[in-house]
């Protein structure tokens, strides 16, 4: 027994090690090329891998720091694609840091650049991304008028592929009326999105919708009527097949029974929510 687990320590601690220098090698080759004399296009992809690989981890400094070095030999190679990647990159990092100044610089260095791309994929993302930015910094108006923004793009585009994020964009622009207190408007756009079907993740955002609209009635006091979309909720929530979409469940029928005054099954329902969070 104990050299078996003698033996089985030592495969981890070889395959550890042997992970960490292939780690390292790649990161290494990636530099190679990054650090050329006279950098080119292979440089400015090699950077944005690194910034890639950095992000996945979640390791920001580093994103920041290669993603800095991009912005100047893009510029000299006036590769403005690259340009407004890296600055749409950083604008996010920074909002993820609450740098929220740098962040706003970011990403308008990066929208200015769409006279010359032409790219409405990227275009829509940097919206949704400055009304991502102006929710962080709790100024609702102004994320649902880049949201608005967004769905115009949307609208225009004839991609199907791109009008499958209409869903979403309702849901953030009722979300952020509903913030606003613009609660009655917010559930029309929530109700908006309802009425959309066959997109990715449908059931997933279907279910997040049905939470959404329910606690703004909540929020009216017209508890009979939030009921019918919490009943919703679960009832679809068997399909979701998601831990954190099942705790949110739990806590909002936490909510609806505190509002009937029934403190056993408000318990009952806080009790699953955080077993599932726990779980996670």
């Amino acid at each position: 027994m104990r050299i078996g687990l003698l033996a089985f320590i030592l495969l981890m601690f070889t395959t550890q090690i042997g992970y960490a220098q292939n780690k390292k090698r790649y990161i290494d080759s990636l530099l190679t090329i990054a650090n050329k004399v006279s950098p080119d296009s292979n440089s400015v992809n090699a950077l944005t891998t690194l910034q890639r690989f950095y992000f996945e981890r979640g390791q920001y400094d580093s994103v920041l720091k290669y993603a800095k070095r991009t912005l100047p030999i893009s510029r000299q190679l006036k590769n403005t694609k690259s340009q407004t990647r890296v600055n749409y990159n950083l604008g996010l990092i920074y909002t993820n840091l609450s740098n929220y100044d740098s962040a706003e610089f970011y990403l308008n260095e990066a929208l200015a650049l769409m006279p010359i791309i032409k790219d409405t994929v990227a275009e829509i993302n940097i919206y949704n991304a400055l009304a991502l930015l102006s929710n962080k910094r709790s100024n609702y108006v102004s994320a649902v008028e880049y949201l608005l923004k967004s769905v115009e793009r949307i609208d225009q585009s004839g991609n199907p592929d791109i009008k499958q994020w209409l869903p979403q964009a309702y849901s953030n622009i009722g979300h952020n009326l509903i913030a606003e207190k613009q609660i009655e408007k917010g559930i029309e756009y929530e109700k908006k999105a309802l009425r959309i079907k066959n997109y990715p993740n449908e059931v997933r955002y279907r279910v997040l919708l049905y939470l959404d609209i329910f606690d703004a009635y909540v929020q009216l006091e017209k508890l009979e009527v939030s009921k019918f979309y919490l009943d919703s909720a679960v009832a679809l929530n068997s399909e979701a097949n998601n831990v954190v979409i099942s705790a949110l469940v739990a806590n909002n029928e936490g909510l609806y029974y505190d509002q009937l005054s029934d403190l056993p099954n408000a318990k009952k329902s806080y009790a699953r929510a955080y077993q599932l969070c726990d779980s996670t």
